[in-house]
């Protein structure tokens, strides 16, 4: 007669547990300033490492009431969300990964007020003239507390068409 012994070994807390805190969300709509209305405020949800578990953001105005907000799934364990202010004031985003909070969740979000093109101003030689080949330096100035930031910081590539 023979006697077979078999055993499993499963990892602490099994093999689905989720932990939040190896989650971490970072992007433009979820820092303290610089969202505006009628901006989409992006941020992206990084949960690899974190186990199996259900990512859920919720969005509440500065009236209290839950915003629409897309969540994406981009794979490896990317998210990729956004929304869509329409009112100034306070926005609390709230993320929770296996129905618990991820670090630094809640955060709260001030949107501003839009800008407006009389607070920014644009100067310098580059709008004046330019040479193929040639940078056109010029600055633009944004004027007051409440202006925000300019768009992406690239190098914009012009292209001179022939008028005839």
């Amino acid at each position: 007669m023979s006697v077979y012994l078999v055993i499993f070994f499963y990892p602490l807390g099994g093999p689905t547990a989720s932990n939040p805190n190896v989650c971490r969300a970072s992007g433009r709509g979820l820092q303290p300033k610089g969202v505006r209305v009628k901006e989409v405020a992006d941020f992206k949800v990084y949960t690899k490492g974190a186990g199996s578990g259900e990512l859920k953001v919720t969005v509440k105005g500065p009236k209290g009431l839950e915003e629409p907000v897309k969540v994406r799934d981009a794979g490896e364990g990317v998210y990729e969300c956004d929304y869509y202010p329409i009112m100034t004031g306070k926005y609390t985003i709230t993320i929770t990964w296996g129905g618990q909070t991820i670090p630094r969740s809640p955060f709260e979000v001030v949107v501003s007020e839009d800008v407006g093109p009389q607070k920014v101003r644009a100067w310098g030689p580059g709008l004046e003239t330019g040479m193929v080949g040639k940078s056109a330096d010029f600055v633009v100035e944004a004027i007051g507390t409440e202006v925000g930031t300019l768009g992406k910081s690239d190098r914009w590539l012009l292209e001179e068409k022939d008028p005839g």
